[in-house]
């Protein structure tokens, strides 16, 4: 593995655009989850009812989870997107994805086994 190069100093210099732009992602990650609530909401009964494997988290863990997630990802497009701008993609950005990619794995087995338990 290749380190991965400091920025110059021109990229972590140019102002406050910089930081209307993790404004916007997080203005952008706030509506999606927003958008996310209503559509679950009162789905909360419907899971308890379902017949869960042993592994199955409380339902209450979802919602910091999925807020630390969509945090993780605004923060992750704002440097790809910030970096762009100079011709380079950050390992960081990918590296702050991997939870994410480790929950929906986890979701993925959790809804399948829910599903096989229940029909």
């Amino acid at each position: 593995m290749t380190p991965t190069p400091a920025l110059p100093a021109t990229d972590r210099s140019h102002g406050p655009r910089r930081w209307w732009a993790l404004a916007a992602f997080l203005a952008a990650v706030t509506l999606t989850a927003a958008v996310g609530v209503l559509g679950v909401s009162g789905t909360a009964d419907e899971y308890a009812t379902l017949d869960q494997p042993s592994w199955a988290p409380p339902s209450w863990l979802f919602g910091p989870v999925w807020t630390l997630l969509y945090a993780l990802i605004a923060i992750a497009g704002w440097l790809v997107v910030t970096t762009v701008a100079f011709l380079r993609v950050r390992r960081n950005a990918g590296l702050l994805l991997v939870p994410y990619l480790a929950w929906v794995t986890f979701a993925a087995a959790l809804n399948y086994t829910i599903r096989q338990l229940n029909t």
